[in-house]
C-alpha cells in the first residue's frame, strides 16, 4: 500500500476529531492498529478502513460499551456473542435507570419535606402537633438494631452502618430514615437505649436477608413536631393522650421519622420529625 493512499496520525486525528494521544493509546491496547509504521521515522499511517472502524468505535462509545467490549464487538465474527453483549448492555442501562429513578424519588421526597416544613411555618398552630389517625401499608425496611447511648455520635455511627448495608447490598431507600424505639419513651435511658435505625425500601424487592423485615400495616397514631428531645417528649405525651381518649391502645413500638434533621440543617429548633405508632381498639 502506497503512502499516498494512507493518512498520517495527525490527518486521522483531524478527520475523526480524536486526539493524537488517544489514537496512540488505541494502538498500544490493540484497539486500532495502524496499517503501516515507517521504520525510519516511526510515523503511523492509517487507511480508509480505519476511518470506517473509528465510526463503529464512536457509535459503540455512545452506547457506553467498555474498551474491552468494543474490542470484542469489532471482531464481528460471532453474531450470538454480539447479541449477548448488547443484551447485557441493555440490562446494565435498565439497572442504571432504576437507580436514577430511585434517586429522583428520594429527591422528590426531600422536596416534599421542605414544602411541608414551609406549610407548617405558615400555619404552625394548625399543622404542627396535629394528631392524625391514618392507615399505613406494610413497609419493607432495612434495619440495624442496637442498644447504646442515644447521642449524636452514636446515631451518626448507626446511620453510617445502615448506609453501608444499603450500598453493599444494592438496596434503594425511598423515604427518610426512621428510628424504632423499643424502650418506653418517657423513661428511656439515654445512655443505653434499644433503638432500631431503618429505612424503607421498595416492597417489591425480592431480597431475603436477615437485615430486611416488614413493619406491620394498619391504623397508626401520628404527630408531627418541631424541635429536639424536650419537644419530642411533649409531642409524645400529647399523642398518647389522644390515642387513649379515642379508645385505642398501642400495638407496637414508637417509630420516629426524621423529616428535617441535622443532615439538612444544624439548628435543633428547625428539626421536624413525625412520631408514628400502631394502634388497636
Amino acid at each position: 500500500m502506497k503512502k499516498n493512499d494512507l493518512f498520517t496520525i495527525g490527518e486521522l486525528s483531524k478527520i475523526s476529531r480524536i486526539s493524537v494521544k488517544t489514537l496512540r493509546y488505541y494502538d498500544q491496547i490493540d484497539l486500532l492498529k495502524p496499517s503501516f509504521i515507517d521504520p525510519e521515522n516511526h510515523y503511523r499511517y492509517y487507511s480508509w478502513n480505519h476511518i470506517f472502524t473509528i465510526s463503529i468505535i464512536k457509535e459503540l462509545k455512545l452506547f457506553e460499551f467498555s474498551i474491552s467490549e468494543i474490542k470484542e464487538l469489532l471482531k464481528r465474527d460471532d453474531l450470538d456473542r454480539i447479541i449477548l453483549l448488547y443484551r447485557q448492555k441493555k440490562a446494565e442501562i435498565e439497572k442504571q435507570l432504576f437507580h436514577l429513578e430511585n434517586i429522583k424519588t428520594r429527591i422528590e421526597n426531600r422536596f416534599e419535606t421542605f414544602e411541608n416544613y414551609f406549610r407548617q411555618k405558615k400555619d404552625e398552630e394548625l399543622l404542627l402537633n396535629y394528631i392524625e389517625l391514618k392507615e399505613l401499608p406494610q413497609r419493607s425496611v432495612v434495619f440495624n438494631r442496637k442498644t447504646g447511648p442515644l447521642t449524636l455520635n452514636e446515631m451518626s455511627l448507626r446511620c453510617i452502618d445502615l448506609h453501608n448495608l444499603i450500598e453493599e447490598n444494592g438496596l434503594y431507600i425511598q423515604s427518610p430514615f426512621m428510628a424504632i424505639i423499643h424502650d418506653p419513651y418517657e423513661s428511656i435511658d439515654l445512655s443505653g437505649a434499644d433503638i432500631e435505625t431503618c429505612g424503607e425500601i421498595n416492597s417489591s424487592s425480592e431480597k431475603k436477608e436477615p437485615f430486611i423485615r416488614t413493619l406491620s400495616g394498619g391504623l397508626y397514631g401520628s404527630i408531627i413536631y418541631r424541635g429536639g428531645y424536650e419537644a419530642s417528649l411533649k409531642a409524645y405525651r400529647k399523642l398518647m393522650n389522644k390515642i387513649k381518649e379515642k379508645g385505642y391502645h398501642t400495638a407496637g413500638p414508637l417509630i420516629k421519622v426524621y423529616l428535617l434533621n441535622l443532615k439538612l440543617i444544624q439548628s435543633e429548633e428547625y428539626f421536624v420529625s413525625e412520631f408514628q405508632i400502631l394502634i388497636q381498639k
